[in-house]
């Protein structure tokens, strides 16, 4: 009597992990972005900006291209909105949201869940929002400070 056992390829985990490490990899390295170490690295003195300069288009657009979002589904700003400098780069603290009457697809609903309501400026000009992560390392101490947004660092 014999047995017919079914061999199951399954991907190793740590095959899983490295493969995810090194598209967030590519994926910085093509969009210019900084680690959110980096990002609290800024040099120079920080102020805070007229949040009528925020580049709402652009920010809309990058969200957009990240969540895999139409250009007609309508997007909700959060409130506070907060703009600011620290030496060269420049920050925005503004959380995107889909509107609750949007039908989204399972796609679209997963990309949602990985975003911060901090943005900055790359060297490039592009705009982008870091993975979730304490604002503390996402921007420098001293405009999460001048911003008052209820986060201490």
């Amino acid at each position: 009597m014999t047995m017919n056992i079914k061999k199951h390829h399954a991907v190793p985990l740590l095959a899983v992990l490295a493969v995810g490490v090194i598209v967030g990899v590519a994926v910085a390295a093509l969009t210019g972005s900084k680690s959110p170490v980096a990002a609290n690295a800024a040099t120079g003195p920080c102020t805070s900006l007229a949040v009528g300069g925020i580049p709402q288009a652009k920010l809309e657009a990058s969200y957009r291209k990240l969540t895999l979002l139409g250009a007609k589904t309508p997007l909700i700003a959060s409130q506070p909105r907060r703009y600011g400098r620290c030496g060269g780069t420049h920050y925005v603290f503004e959380l995107l949201t889909v509107s609750p009457k949007a039908k989204l697809t399972a796609p679209q609903r997963l990309a949602q869940q990985n975003h911060a309501p901090l943005w900055h400026q790359t060297s490039t000009g592009a705009w982008i929002d870091p993975p979730l992560a304490s604002l503390c390392k996402l921007a420098p101490k001293a405009l999460i400070k001048i911003w008052s947004v209820g986060v201490t660092c």
